[in-house]
């Protein structure tokens, strides 16, 4: 199929956003904010780049959540408004514009319900692709795994047509990506190019498993754990009996104070004359000296 020949070109100054109406704003080149309160109007954003020939990809995100009622998105003319008041589908409301509503699951065009589209009534994931093949007039959509076929055939209004989307929820937040032109020519290279693995589509999200509770044996308090460790020393190192048990003192002091104290032994008193100092005679005559001259 031409999407996997898609190329980007090299000016890329006009894929962006480019219209909007005075309820949205824009976030970035290509990110748009509905900003309007209220759900009574529909405001729309149109882009910049109008296209007259070509194979174009578009990537599209908007959020399941965001989505509301009237989201709508395709393509339309420079004539097709980006405003309309009360609830309406913006993007296929008129003779200008041709889009699928992707809360009722319908193409529409001029005011009218095409078909039901997709056809397997599936909500579109929060991103997805927009094939826009002005050449033959078809207008396409696709995921990463599923291609939903074409909602719109024989699109020939003589201008060139334009990207466009819808929202009438507050804080609406929907981002397209210009994803390149195909080139049909370059099918025959893609023929002999192998293919690489396919793509596993992601399993559905799971419950986590149930927490189960289990009853765990936790280790005694520290003192009996240091406790029960000296007292297995003593028995391994030493051939006696265990130590005492432990007291508010401690073991250690407990042991220090059960000693004996050692004996007393007599000791000779020290004499007094030995406790006087003895001058010699030389300081004694300049003592008597120091005394006369005074």
């Amino acid at each position: 199929m031409w999407v996997y020949t898609a190329q980007m070109p090299r000016d890329q100054s006009k894929h962006h956003y480019g219209g909007i109406s005075a309820g949205m704003q824009m976030m970035g080149p290509n990110t748009v904010v509905r900003t309007r309160k209220g759900k009574f109007d529909t405001d729309g954003a149109q882009w910049k780049q109008g296209f007259k020939e070509g194979k174009h990809i578009f990537e599209i995100v908007y959020p399941f959540e965001m989505r509301g009622d009237k989201c709508t998105v395709g393509v339309g003319t420079e004539d097709a408004p980006v405003f309309e008041k009360g609830k309406v589908s913006l993007v296929g409301n008129n003779a200008f514009s041709w889009g699928i509503d992707l809360r009722t699951r319908r193409s529409l065009h001029n005011k009218s319900m095409v078909k039901n589209y997709p056809s397997t009534q599936k909500y579109l994931p929060d991103k997805f692709y927009m094939y826009l093949d002005v050449d033959s007039g078809t207008l396409m959509f696709a995921s990463d795994f599923t291609f939903y076929g074409a909602s719109h055939d024989n699109i020939k209004p003589g201008k060139a047509l334009y990207p466009m989307v819808c929202s009438r929820m507050t804080g609406c937040t929907i981002t397209m990506v210009y994803r390149g032109q195909g080139d049909p020519s370059l099918l025959p290279n893609l023929a002999l190019t192998p293919a690489g693995p396919p793509l596993q589509q992601p399993e559905p999200r799971r419950e986590p498993p149930p927490m189960e509770y289990t009853t765990q044996e936790f280790p005694p308090p520290y003192m009996e754990a240091v406790g029960r460790e000296e007292t297995n020393m003593s028995k391994t190192t030493d051939g006696g009996p265990p130590p005492p048990p432990p007291t508010k003192m401690g073991n250690q002091e407990a042991a220090v104070s059960a000693s004996p104290l050692p004996e007393k032994k007599d000791v000779d008193p020290i004499p007094e004359e030995s406790t006087k100092v003895s001058m010699p005679e030389e300081g004694k005559e300049a003592a008597s000296e120091d005394k006369t001259a005074e």
